[in-house]
């Protein structure tokens, strides 16, 4: 496989032993300079001028001479050709130069960079009448143009819609567009108000729902209607009216097939056949002892009264399905059996036996027998028994309010109305007034200064105001009281005594000055950087830059693993489980050390001192046989320390000698309360003399944790490689430098390349122009992207 170059390779002009040419059997594609060996035709060829040509003389392809044929003579008579000095040897051409009217067609001396000749044989700056550039006007009626490589050489100019700015809106009738003209071809503008005649729409813009239907979107774009089957337009109301109408068999209603829940129509001869219209089984009639069943298709007969029974009642058939009843009255003056009552001109009344009830006549001239109260044996009665019972009626009465008065005669009837509150009941001639509180309306305006409640004062009705009512005589409540919000707005209770009992209500001062001084848990804190980690203030300091404010009482606690010194101070460890309290009130920022008290959840062992006052005081255990204490300080008497070899001191101090553990040395003193110095041994021990493995472990301390770890020499290796080396995939272009930056800080690196797609080496120029950087060049574009790998050289 063939090694990549894409830069230039300078030999600085040393020899190239031993080359050899490319061989092919036929012509590749090549650019201008290119050379390869035809072994078809065992030619050198080079690539000139777009085509592939033989180099030099090989065999008949060399030029031997060189003339000039006879050209054509201008009219002047000037020859057109070249003059040559020579046909062998070193052959000059020299062409002929424009001047005047001669040698018309050969170009003049003169010009520059820059010029051209025009036809009059003049050398004009290029610039001069050219069109530098071609652009997309910008004016408001020009707009829609657009172009590409405006500078040239070839600018594209199209028509730009899709970047234009959307109208947003329905076009104006009066708008225009381009269109071609078919009859004239020619591109021409058109009036949207001409583009919609030239092709009517017929959309509808909306839909009306008339009677009988109801609908949605009815201005679209997806319309829906439905019949209307409520409402004084629902689709039976709107249809004309046929109450006037005679129904025939034929006429058609609609119905919904309950079988498929479709609606059908149907005429009425199939709704008689369906419910039997005008026909029945049979039905019951009784004169209220004796009943009988009528059949279908029998006759009921409403028979003549027989007068030789005591009936006094006729029916009798007078019109189409009626039958109406007649009361038998016998001639004037004359009762029969058949009479039930009749009077005539002279004011006589008879009456019949009915039952052996009253028989005879009552005459304008019969006199009637007094009778005594409570006698019925005569049912006609004389005026002075008339006159006895009702003795003691009233004819007419008069009935007053607290304002106004009616009278009220007989026959007249007194109504006793209720009213909002009131209400009246009558029974057995009695009528009963009632207190209705529940047909009061409810108010929401309360006003205690005007509105009032009804009371019983001492035996009588009475208004008071609800403020004159103290609220202790309200009773006591049964439920809890619960203050609720009025408008949404929440009120308090206001001017309360100072609480003496123990259930007594408390305001909130007294609640302040009270519990002034008491702890009150804020959250917990990080002892390492005094940043508070939970509760209201999270987020906050107790110590640094920006301090919250202390109030006495606040309460933290150190929280999490860390540990530190309070305020930064050494005389104020802390550890996890310690806490601290305020002891001064103070502002934010403004806090100090000695406004809180350190409480240590674990206080530690008393340290040594000269005194009771030099020692730092702790918890300590002593032996009582060998200690004394006084105030606090510990003096050790009678203590023998070589004796003693288990329990509270370390006899000896040695080095381990299992294998996972060597590497400790230990030097100096190691008895019992000597001192014994410890340290690691490297150079003691026995030498790998081999290659690790990727499982070894070397000792490491990890700053992450902040503790020390095992590392294998596998992932060693690779933080390693990862430090001292670099990679990054680049793109290339012909000729253009690109710098990478592999911020090695070194000059001593080793650079490779290869292609990113093919895995091949590939060569290019690298320049190192800085310890971090390195610039890649390529004379020709690669194809695909480049791979670039830099190795840092430790020497």
């Amino acid at each position: 496989m063939a090694l990549n170059f894409y830069t230039s390779i300078d030999l600085n002009q040393n020899q190239l032993i031993q080359p050899r040419i490319e061989n092919l059997g036929s012509d590749p594609s090549g650019v201008e300079g290119q050379i390869y060996f035809d072994t078809a035709n065992d030619k050198l060829k080079v690539y000139a001028g777009g085509a592939w040509e033989n180099v030099g003389d090989q065999g008949t392809d060399g030029v031997d001479t060189l003339e000039i044929g006879n050209a054509a003579v201008n009219a002047g008579g000037v020859n057109t050709g070249l003059v040559f000095s020579a046909s062998t040897g070193a052959v000059t051409l020299t062409p002929k130069i424009y001047g005047g009217g001669a040698n018309v067609g050969f170009v003049p001396t003169g010009g520059s960079a820059g010029e051209y000749l025009d036809g009059t044989g003049t050398w004009v700056a290029v610039t001069t009448g050219d069109v530098t550039a071609v652009q997309a006007a910008t004016g408001n009626a020009l707009k829609g143009i657009s172009v590409a490589s405006s500078t040239g050489p070839i600018p594209v100019v199209g028509l730009d819609i899709i970047n234009q700015t959307n109208l947003n809106a329905t076009p104006a009738v009066n708008d225009e567009l381009i269109l071609y003209d078919l009859s004239t071809t020619t591109n021409k503008s058109i009036t949207v108000a001409n583009l919609m005649l030239a092709a009517p729409q017929g959309d509808i813009e909306s839909i009306v729902a008339g009677d009988g239907l109801t609908g949605s979107n009815l201005s679209g774009p997806i319309v829906t209607l439905n019949p209307d089957y409520s409402g004084s337009t629902n689709i039976i109301l709107s249809a004309n009216s046929g109450t006037s109408t005679t129904l025939v068999d034929a006429d058609d209603f609609i119905f919904n097939d309950d079988g498929n829940n479709t609606v059908k129509y149907a005429n009425l001869s199939q709704l008689k056949t369906y419910i039997n219209a005008g026909s029945f089984d049979d039905f019951i009639i009784s004169d209220g002892t004796t009943s009988q069943t009528i059949n279908d298709g029998e006759t009921v007969t409403f028979a003549q009264v027989d007068t030789s029974v005591n009936g006094l009642i006729n029916l009798a058939v007078t019109a189409t399905n009626t039958v109406t009843a007649h009361a038998i009255i016998g001639a004037a003056g004359v009762a029969t059996a058949s009479t039930l009552v009749n009077r005539n001109a002279s004011g006589d009344i008879w009456v019949t036996t009915v039952n052996g009830e009253l028989d005879g006549t009552i005459s304008t001239t019969t006199t009637a027998t007094t009778q005594t109260t409570g006698d019925s044996t005569t049912k006609v009665a004389t005026t002075a028994f008339v006159q006895d019972a009702v003795s003691g009626l009233m004819e007419d009465w008069t009935i007053a309010g607290d304002s106004g008065s009616t009278a009220v005669s007989d026959g007249q009837t007194v109504t006793i109305a209720g009213s909002t509150g009131i209400d009246t009941a009558e029974s057995t001639r009695t009528v009963t007034v009632s207190l209705d509180l529940n047909e009061l309306s409810t108010i929401t305006d309360y006003d205690s200064t005007a509105d009032h409640i009804v009371v019983v004062n001492g035996g009588s009705n009475a208004k008071t105001l609800s403020t004159k009512i103290p609220l202790n005589d309200w009773g006591i409540p049964d439920g809890n009281v619960a203050m609720g919000t009025n408008g949404g707005t929440l009120y308090n209770i206001i001017d309360l005594k100072d609480p003496v009992n123990l259930q007594d209500a408390a305001t909130k001062n007294y609640v302040d000055v009270a519990v002034t001084g008491l702890l009150d848990f804020k959250g917990g804190f990080n002892a390492s950087t005094g940043e508070i980690t939970s509760g209201v203030n999270d987020g906050a300091y107790l110590w640094g830059v920006a301090r919250v404010a202390v109030a006495v009482g606040d309460l933290y606690i150190a929280a999490g693993s860390a540990s530190g010194n309070f305020f930064g101070d050494a005389d104020y460890p802390l550890t996890p489980g310690d806490s601290v309290y305020g002891v001064d009130a103070v502002a934010e920022d403004t806090s100090v050390v000695t406004d809180f008290a350190v409480a240590q959840a674990d206080t530690d062992l008393a340290t040594a001192g000269a005194n009771a006052g030099a020692a730092s005081l702790g918890i300590a255990s002593y032996d009582s046989a060998n200690f004394s204490v006084a105030t606090g300080f510990v003096s050790i008497t009678n203590v023998d320390l070589a004796t003693e070899t288990t329990g509270n001191y370390t006899a000896t101090v040695a080095e381990s000698t299992v294998n996972n553990m060597l590497g400790i040395d230990v030097a100096g003193a190691t008895g019992e309360g000597q001192a014994a110095v410890v340290g690691l041994d490297i150079t003691g021990r026995t030498a790998l003399g081999a290659v690790p493995v990727a499982n070894d472990y070397l000792l490491i301390y990890d700053t992450s944790a902040t503790t020390n770890k095992k590392v294998s020499t596998a992932n060693l290796a690779g933080i390693v490689q990862d430090t001292n080396s670099y990679a990054d995939t680049v793109t290339l272009a012909a000729g253009v430098a690109l710098t990478v930056t592999h911020s090695l800080d070194t000059y001593d690196v080793i650079v490779q390349t290869y292609d990113a797609s093919t895995y091949e080496n590939v060569v290019v120029t690298v320049d190192r122009t800085g310890d971090d950087t390195i610039t890649l060049l390529a004379d020709t574009l690669p194809p695909n992207d480049i791979r670039v790998l830099v190795q840092k050289i430790i020497a």
